[in-house]
């Protein structure tokens, strides 16, 4: 990704991290609702997804998880695999594998 931003606020519970590629790739981490570490339950096309920018445009998570390792007022991390699934130009299923981390603001 050729840029990247982020923002994690405590008060309401919500990270969200958004990256563009070069080539108008784009990577989309939104989660609301974060309690605690763990695994984020039942994660959605709405909670992470990624699109090339050209042909690949997902409309559903097929399967995966998001991992909540480190949780605190001044940042959230963790890891992911989430394979999600396409049709736009015939149907795809491509697994994006990542890590992040997001600071307060």
């Amino acid at each position: 990704m050729e840029t990247v931003e982020g923002n994690w606020d405590i008060n309401t519970k919500v990270a969200n991290l958004t990256g563009v590629g070069y080539q108008n790739q784009r990577f989309l981490l939104y989660l609301p609702n974060l309690r605690d570490t763990g695994f984020y339950p039942n994660p959605t096309i709405s909670n992470c997804s990624y699109n090339d920018g050209i042909d690949f445009m997902p409309f559903k998570i097929t399967g995966g998880f998001i991992r909540i390792a480190r949780f605190d007022s001044v940042s959230v991390s963790g890891n992911f695999q989430i394979s999600m699934q396409d049709d736009f130009n015939g149907a795809v299923i491509r697994t994006v594998v990542g890590e992040f981390g997001i600071n307060t603001q």
